[in-house]
């Protein structure tokens, strides 16, 4: 068997719907490799420290570069006082009761890797170690969250985005064109909360939508009644979905700014096998 040599370890971030190797369906069907088996699973037998996390699968690029900080760091999910004030959802979810992987630092730095929406859950993340949020910033609270008040360079080695819709995605425009986005919304919210409650929400699959009300987790109880979480969940304007329009996108790229400390990759995708 041939070993692949690699100084950092390797995190691999899924896209809209997708789930990391926590998650009972990826002993079935694991989404990195697919049919052809478990890509991360194969990278670890031939010495490669890799990992593939798992955020909410119809968050938005916030809520997920949010929870894809506080599992590489073992600590509370911090969504921010200001973000969560503004979007009218909880500030905190789950705890992480130890880190993705050991001693996460300048000298053991990290390559990312987001396939679909996890182009920018990742580009988002790293944008936020190096600049911070100023909104957060502003309130001026002792107990803000390491990952907005910024500073922290040189954690990531490098990001590469596969078939990520980084300046939009034609898919998300045929479903505008063909109007499917209300039954594409009824379909992906109901189903997740419908799992998030039952035994099969962190067996089979993981909503991580406790920051909605949707399910509970074992630090975060206070679940909604099932139509007011419905009801909140569907007026919320933060989402992936909106995340996923050509306006939601800009403003992300409008957010994000490039860290020069980091190595970006782009691997994009066309069924007419042109770039």
């Amino acid at each position: 068997m041939k070993t692949l040599q690699t100084r950092y370890p390797v995190v691999f971030v899924h896209g809209m719907f997708g789930w990391g190797d926590s998650e009972g369906i990826n002993r079935k069907a694991p989404y990195w490799g697919g049919t052809t088996g478990s890509i991360t699973e194969y990278l670890s037998e031939r010495g490669v420290e890799c990992y593939a996390a798992s955020d909410g699968p119809i968050s938005s690029a916030w809520d997920q570069a949010c929870e894809l900080y506080a599992q590489l760091t073992g600590t509370r999910v911090d969504y921010g006082e200001h973000h969560a004030g503004v979007y009218g959802h909880k500030r905190f979810g789950r705890t992480y009761s130890k880190p993705i992987f050991e001693d996460w630092s300048e000298e053991k730095k990290v390559h990312l890797i987001g396939h679909s929406f996890g182009g920018h859950v990742i580009r988002l993340l790293a944008h936020l170690l190096e600049n911070g949020s100023p909104d957060e910033i502003a309130l001026g609270k002792d107990d803000i969250s390491p990952l907005f008040v910024g500073g922290q360079k040189n954690l990531i080695c490098s990001i590469s985005a596969i078939c990520s819709p980084l300046n939009g995605t034609e898919a998300y425009k045929t479903v505008l064109k063909y109007h499917l986005l209300p039954w594409l919304r009824f379909f992906s919210f109901n189903s997740a909360i419908a799992l998030g409650r039952t035994k099969l929400q962190g067996s089979l699959i993981d909503v991580h939508l406790e920051q909605m009300g949707v399910n509970t987790t074992e630090d975060v109880i206070d679940k909604k009644k099932y139509l007011d979480a419905t009801r909140d969940l569907f007026k919320c304007k933060e989402s992936i979905d909106y995340d996923m329009t050509d306006k939601g996108t800009e403003e992300l790229n409008g957010l994000i700014r490039i860290v020069p400390s980091v190595y970006y990759f782009s691997y994009p995708f066309s069924l007419l096998g042109k770039n």
